[in-house]
């Protein structure tokens, strides 16, 4: 096989390197002019630059200079002739079928359902805790943003519709456990007629969902409940430009307070007169002043409630419910 001119001159280089480590007493030669990196057979060439290399053997790394100078010439032919082939050697490219496939068959027709990409795919998310209080059956609702902490959730349009005369009779039975939206009282301040803000620094009261469960439903089934029933209703684009996802949490039924620790006074007596006077057959309100333990779960103590009661003009008690 004829030797091109790249191939004689390496060989004749390897030829010169090998008289050098003779010509030397075994000792390295001076740095060669060139370096190459190649591997042939199972073995590595890594001819000197001038910082020290030294021709290896891949298997063992014992120095080359012990193997015959034709091996070594072999090993550069075999390399060559190797290329070569490689160079001129083609790969069949795979022929990529066209015959048509029968598209599946989707349960779907035009018009029937649009995917909309308008506004981005984020759902701001909300979230619903319950907490019992001291009165039977009565849960207070904290809807709070996910992405922050400290901060009510937006829930006047919720309100606003339970107290639509129109609409509000229908979501009344839908939400069913829903009593009423009302202020959240501020206990730093603990005056009984200053609502808590909806955030620091905040104009608007934060809202929280008088719960009443009259029935043998759970606190988990109530609490999925009126989330999915809050998620529903804020998808009307008449209610709000983009809807949110409520997603209840859990009920925090360790040590229940009275209902006026989280409502204000007034509203205290509007559930007050609306759940039990109204229903449980009290004659005046003289004759529900006398019930200790209903004042005691709703105000705290039974001392309080009966001064609050009585401080309240007779007129004032009877339309009190007005509009609630």
């Amino acid at each position: 096989m004829a030797l091109t001119k790249q191939t004689a001159r390496r060989y004749e280089m390897a030829l010169t390197k090998q008289t050098a480590r003779k010509s030397t007493g075994g000792k390295p030669p001076p740095p060669a002019v060139f370096m190459e990196r190649e591997q042939v057979g199972g073995w590595l060439f890594q001819i000197n630059c001038g910082k020290g290399l030294k021709w290896r053997q891949l298997c063992d790394q014992r120095p080359c200079a012990s193997y015959p100078i034709r091996d070594l010439a072999q090993a550069i032919v075999a390399q060559e002739y190797q290329r070569n082939r490689s160079m001129g050697r083609t790969t069949a490219k795979k022929k990529i079928s066209t015959s048509p496939s029968s598209p599946p068959k989707w349960k779907w027709s035009a018009g029937s359902r649009v995917l909309s990409t308008i506004g981005g795919s984020k759902v701001r998310e909300q979230f619903l805790d319950l907490v019992p209080t001291q009165v039977e059956g009565v849960y207070i609702g904290f809807c709070t943003k996910s992405w922050t902490t400290g901060e009510a959730s937006y829930l006047f349009p919720m309100e606003k519709g339970l107290n639509d005369n129109e609409s509000g009779m229908t979501l009344a039975k839908d939400w069913k456990y829903v009593f009423a939206f009302l202020s959240r009282r501020d206990i730093d301040i603990d005056d009984g007629t200053t609502p808590m803000k909806a955030k620091r620094g905040s104009k608007w009261d934060w809202k929280v969902v008088v719960v009443v469960i009259n029935d043998d439903s759970t606190t988990e089934i109530v609490g999925r409940h009126i989330a999915n029933c809050f998620s529903k209703f804020t998808k009307n684009k008449n209610v709000m430009d983009s809807p949110e996802k409520y997603t209840y949490r859990q009920c925090y039924a360790d040590n229940p307070k009275a209902l006026n620790h989280y409502l204000l006074d007034m509203d205290v007596a509007m559930i007050l007169k609306s759940l039990v006077y109204e229903s449980g057959g009290y004659t005046s309100k003289k004759e529900l002043i006398k019930d200790e333990e209903i004042l005691t779960a709703f105000y705290g103590t039974n001392q309080f409630g009966k001064e609050y009661l009585e401080a309240m003009h007779d007129e004032d008690w009877e339309n009190l419910c007005e509009g609630f």
